[in-house]
Protein backbone atom coordinates (compact mmCIF):
# COMPACT_ATOMS: atom_id res chain seq x y z
CA UNK A 1 0.00 0.00 0.00
CA UNK A 2 1.58 3.40 -0.97
CA UNK A 3 1.75 6.13 1.87
CA UNK A 4 3.29 9.55 2.24
CA UNK A 5 4.53 11.47 5.25
CA UNK A 6 3.28 14.89 5.96
CA UNK A 7 5.52 17.32 8.14
CA UNK A 8 3.58 18.34 11.11
CA UNK A 9 3.20 22.05 11.08
CA UNK A 10 2.58 23.03 14.12
CA UNK A 11 3.88 19.92 16.82
CA UNK A 12 3.73 21.81 19.72
CA UNK A 13 -0.14 22.73 19.24
CA UNK A 14 -3.36 21.36 21.01
CA UNK A 15 -3.71 19.01 17.97
CA UNK A 16 -0.65 17.18 18.44
CA UNK A 17 0.74 17.55 21.69
CA UNK A 18 4.30 16.19 22.18
CA UNK A 19 5.20 17.91 25.95
CA UNK A 20 6.76 14.58 26.41
CA UNK A 21 9.39 14.54 23.50
CA UNK A 22 9.64 18.50 23.84
CA UNK A 23 11.20 18.02 27.67
CA UNK A 24 13.10 15.55 27.06
CA UNK A 25 14.69 16.47 23.31
CA UNK A 26 14.22 20.50 23.04
CA UNK A 27 11.98 21.19 20.37
CA UNK A 28 11.53 18.49 17.61
CA UNK A 29 10.00 17.70 13.85
CA UNK A 30 7.66 15.27 13.39
CA UNK A 31 6.26 13.78 10.66
CA UNK A 32 2.92 11.90 10.20
CA UNK A 33 2.47 9.05 8.23
CA UNK A 34 -0.94 9.40 5.79
CA UNK A 35 -2.50 6.02 4.33
CA UNK A 36 -4.85 6.59 1.58
CA UNK A 37 -8.62 5.22 0.84
CA UNK A 38 -9.53 1.72 -0.35
CA UNK A 39 -9.35 3.88 -3.98
CA UNK A 40 -5.92 4.65 -3.31
CA UNK A 41 -6.75 8.62 -3.19
CA UNK A 42 -4.93 10.89 0.16
CA UNK A 43 -6.76 12.93 1.87
CA UNK A 44 -6.04 16.04 -0.09
CA UNK A 45 -7.82 14.56 -3.26
CA UNK A 46 -10.83 15.72 -3.43
CA UNK A 47 -12.82 12.51 -4.07
CA UNK A 48 -11.50 10.97 -0.84
CA UNK A 49 -13.58 8.75 0.90
CA UNK A 50 -15.10 11.24 3.94
CA UNK A 51 -15.82 8.39 6.15
CA UNK A 52 -11.82 8.66 6.59
CA UNK A 53 -11.12 12.08 7.47
CA UNK A 54 -11.67 11.97 11.39
CA UNK A 55 -10.05 8.83 11.59
CA UNK A 56 -7.04 10.50 9.74
CA UNK A 57 -6.88 14.36 10.69
CA UNK A 58 -4.17 15.90 7.94
CA UNK A 59 -1.40 17.56 10.65
CA UNK A 60 0.54 19.38 7.43
CA UNK A 61 0.21 20.09 4.00
CA UNK A 62 0.96 17.39 1.72
CA UNK A 63 3.71 19.23 -0.52
CA UNK A 64 4.64 16.33 -2.92
CA UNK A 65 3.57 15.95 -7.12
Amino acid sequence: MPVAFVEVLDPLGDEFPMSMVNRLYGEVRALQLVWPDKHGRFPWHSDFEKRYVEKQPLLGVWRGP
